[in-house]
């Protein structure tokens, strides 16, 4: 039996339609949820690799300090602040001059590594600010190495050995109400392993 035109659609025709509508929406939700969840993941992705590009950038100004330099100030620090100077290679500050590189906590809670010394092709002051870590509390940096007042190495809060650097620095904090995995750094890293001991047959360091 052949339906006139104007009769319309039928009720299961409908419901039909409506079923199909409904399985494209419910398809499309999902759909554009997880690329939500994606674009998401991946800005939160990028933000973490960009903290450890500066935290690397930090390890490698420390392991460039050159130890045999007579500088004062060389390096000091306490248990909430790192101040060293060091020597650029990378050609973003002029290696003819110090660079002088401060690890702090900023106001926003956050640790940053403030680096300050003259461009390499103008002769005009250089500052850059790096960010390490966000939303941090409890910061604490310890130092080992060799004391003249205790004629022994040991640990300690405060740095102030004039030009002699330390061992190891070791640099934690908590993020979140938890500790984050420390940071550890051998100052001079780059000059010390030059120099190869008569009884090793490898570098020290």
């Amino acid at each position: 039996m052949k339906r006139h035109a104007r009769l319309g659609i039928t009720q299961l025709e409908l419901m039909i339609s409506l079923a199909i509508m409904a399985l494209i929406a419910v398809f499309l939700a999902n759909t554009l949820n997880f690329n939500r969840l994606s674009l998401e993941r991946m800005q939160l992705t990028s933000a973490q690799t960009g903290l450890y590009v500066n935290r690397q950038t930090l390890r490698k100004r420390i392991e460039e300090i050159p130890i045999s330099a007579v500088e004062p100030n060389l390096f000091q620090g306490d248990a909430t602040s790192l101040k060293f100077k060091t020597v650029v290679l990378d050609g973003s500050f002029w290696a003819g001059e110090w660079t002088t590189v401060v690890l702090s906590q900023g106001e926003d809670d956050s640790l940053s590594m403030q680096l300050s010394g003259r461009h390499p092709t103008e002769a005009l002051p250089l500052q850059t600010e790096l960010s390490l870590a966000s939303n941090i509390t409890g910061l604490s940096i310890s130092y080992y190495g060799f004391r003249q007042a205790e004629q022994k190495s040991l640990w300690g809060a405060i740095w102030a050995e004039g030009n002699r650097l330390p061992d190891l620095v070791k640099v934690e904090w908590d993020s979140s109400g938890k500790p984050s995995p420390p940071l550890t750094f051998v100052p001079g890293k780059v000059e010390r392993q030059r120099y190869m001991s008569l009884s090793s047959l490898v570098p020290p360091g």
